[in-house]
């Protein structure tokens, strides 16, 4: 998950009542969420921007704050970069202790469909890996049937490392003043 928090730093929320400050946070931070997703449906993908949009969820913070959470499991790594190593967990395709992350092929029901590998997979006793001349290891399924080929599910590799993306987000001066409009916006309601 990745959060957005929202704080109050006008001078002119100190003569608000505790309710009223908090509908201040909520407009900002509804603000801040809307430009969010609008930033990640502008992003090409044929799915996982349009997913990520859909994960954006305005939620109180501490202390008086709001926060703008982003649930999309990737968004943060692809932000902030860093390395992504196998959990060891067990497979709920093999029942093996995972040992290696799975690159999908580019044309995978996973990478097209989005959908799981356990979804893919019919039988996982057809499952295995081959390697190739470099010493590249490949997940593959066989054919079910004579005479078809078999299917290629991606490359396994020990880890994966990702470089800081900062266009992933809309820059901190654009959440500012999306914040700040949705400040005011609530804010002209309150004057006398």
């Amino acid at each position: 998950m990745l959060k957005i928090t929202i704080r109050s730093g006008l001078r002119s929320l100190r003569s608000v009542t505790p309710e009223q400050k908090e509908e201040v946070l909520y407009s900002a931070a509804g603000r801040v969420r809307s430009l969010v997703e609008d930033h990640f449906r502008a992003r090409a993908s044929r799915r996982f921007w349009k997913e990520a949009a859909d994960s954006v969820q305005v939620e109180p913070g501490s202390n008086g704050t709001m926060n703008v959470a982003i649930y999309k499991r990737g968004v943060r790594l692809r932000y902030e970069g860093g390395t992504v190593k196998p959990t060891g967990n067990i497979s709920e395709l093999t029942g093996k202790p995972i040992k290696s992350l799975l690159i999908p092929g580019p044309r995978t029901p996973m990478r097209t469909q989005g959908l799981d590998l356990y979804d893919v997979v019919k039988d996982p006793r057809r499952v295995h890996t081959i390697k190739n001349h470099a010493g590249r290891v490949y997940l593959v399924e066989d054919a079910e049937q004579e005479g078809q080929k078999m299917r290629y599910l991606g490359r396994l590799v020990k880890s994966t490392t990702h470089e800081p993306d900062p266009t992933v987000m809309p820059t901190e001066q654009a959440m500012r003043e999306a914040a700040r409009a949705g400040a005011e916006h609530v804010l002209k309601d309150f004057e006398p």
